[in-house]
């Protein structure tokens, strides 16, 4: 721990400067929707309704994206793996991948004559080669002792 931190209780709340930032943007924001609508000609709760669903995406997008599943729900950009990159990470020479995408049995993507493999791509390809285990059978004929 280093000398200038406090440490603090357990089950404390720590603040977040973005979330003390978002509160005080939102506060302002949600003033200045209101008077917008209002002068649209939104009456009263319709003049209240815009802001308050405008600021409730606000939170929703923040919290998901802190939340951590942000890339899961595509929030986040995928890392784009180069042909020798996905061929250490298999184990193999850059002549399998190079196969696969020849044969286009992986996802890639073109960016002028450079080939990319989205990271996605890799882990689903991955998991649709995966083999499970068979469990262990007893067999029904004994072995003699």
């Amino acid at each position: 721990m280093s000398p200038t931190s406090c440490p603090q209780p357990p089950g404390a709340a720590s603040v977040d400067a973005v979330l003390v930032q978002a509160v005080i943007a939102a506060a302002l924001s949600f003033a200045h929707l209101h008077d917008v609508a209002s002068a649209a000609g939104q009456d009263r709760w319709k003049a209240w309704a815009y802001p308050v669903s405008v600021d409730l995406l606000l939170v929703a997008a923040w919290r998901r994206l802190r939340s951590g599943d942000a890339k899961a729900a595509g929030w986040c950009c995928d890392r784009y793996l180069t042909v020798s990159q996905v061929a250490e990470l298999l184990g193999t020479t850059e002549r399998f991948p190079r196969r696969l995408i020849a044969e286009r049995r992986i996802v890639f993507v073109k960016v002028g004559r450079h080939v990319r493999i989205p990271e996605s791509a890799l882990n689903a390809f991955i998991d649709a080669h995966t083999v499970q285990p068979i469990g262990h059978r007893r067999s029904s004929v004994r072995r003699a002792a």
